[in-house]
């Protein structure tokens, strides 16, 4: 059939390694709660990851700058709204059919249009879709 989960879930770590060699577990869990909620800011980070607010400044800032440039940041008044950018968009798209639940299925191009990336079907040609295999995943892509 496919691949397996850890299988999957090694790939899911070399793809976040290759994106972002260095990113913590702060900044990961950043980045997936920005992801989920474009257009917060740096305190709702903060408060959501239960983390100081030194510590969201400093995640937010190294995923943003040291060649990981996955947010970028959108002055509005005293705020900053926090947003993917182009590479964290694919990075999260990347992720999306490693985990193996947009394997490259039709229902997966409106899933990546969401996130304005495309995948290359050649890339990921040992790719099924899991959402058609109830053994393996249960997702909705409606």
């Amino acid at each position: 059939m496919g691949e397996s989960v850890p299988g999957r879930l090694a790939r899911l770590h070399q793809a976040i390694v290759e994106a972002a060699p260095g990113i913590t577990t702060v900044e990961l869990r950043a980045y997936f709660y920005i992801a989920d909620n474009e257009g917060v800011n740096q305190r709702q980070v903060c408060q959501h990851l239960e983390i100081p607010q030194a510590t969201a400044s400093r995640a937010i800032s190294n995923i943003n700058c040291d060649g990981h440039h996955l947010v970028e940041c959108e002055e509005q008044g005293r705020q900053h709204a926090i947003r993917l950018s182009p590479k964290g968009r694919q990075l999260l798209a990347t992720l999306a059919v490693l985990l193996g639940c947009y394997c490259v299925a039709p229902a997966s191009d409106a899933i990546l249009s969401q996130w304005e990336a495309e995948m290359s079907q050649k890339s990921f040609d040992h790719a099924y879709d899991a959402c058609t295999d109830p053994t393996v995943f249960s997702c909705d892509v409606t």
